[in-house]
């Protein structure tokens, strides 16, 4: 089984990422989840069966200053990700 995920470096990523090699082979996402040309194309590469997505900016307080880049990262990003999925 190939399993793509995003955020391995966050909280839950680093703890999930070694259970998920476990049960099959694991890839982490090295693009930026807005820059959508290379979602596609790594996602093509790795052909994965799951992904598992976690990547997302998660500070509350910055989120009220920073509207723009949250929004980029956590919706841009997860619609970048379907769309490369889904194609």
């Amino acid at each position: 089984m190939r399993i793509l995920l995003t955020g391995s470096s966050g909280f839950i990523g680093q703890h999930l990422l070694p259970r998920l090699k476990t049960i099959g082979e694991v890839f982490e996402l090295k693009s930026d989840l807005t820059h959508h040309t290379g979602v596609q194309q790594e996602v093509k590469e790795i052909k994965p069966d799951i992904v598992v997505h976690l990547a997302a900016r998660t500070e509350v307080q910055k989120s009220f200053y920073e509207q723009v880049s949250f929004s980029e990262v956590n919706y841009v990003g997860t619609v970048n990700l379907i769309e490369a999925c889904s194609s």
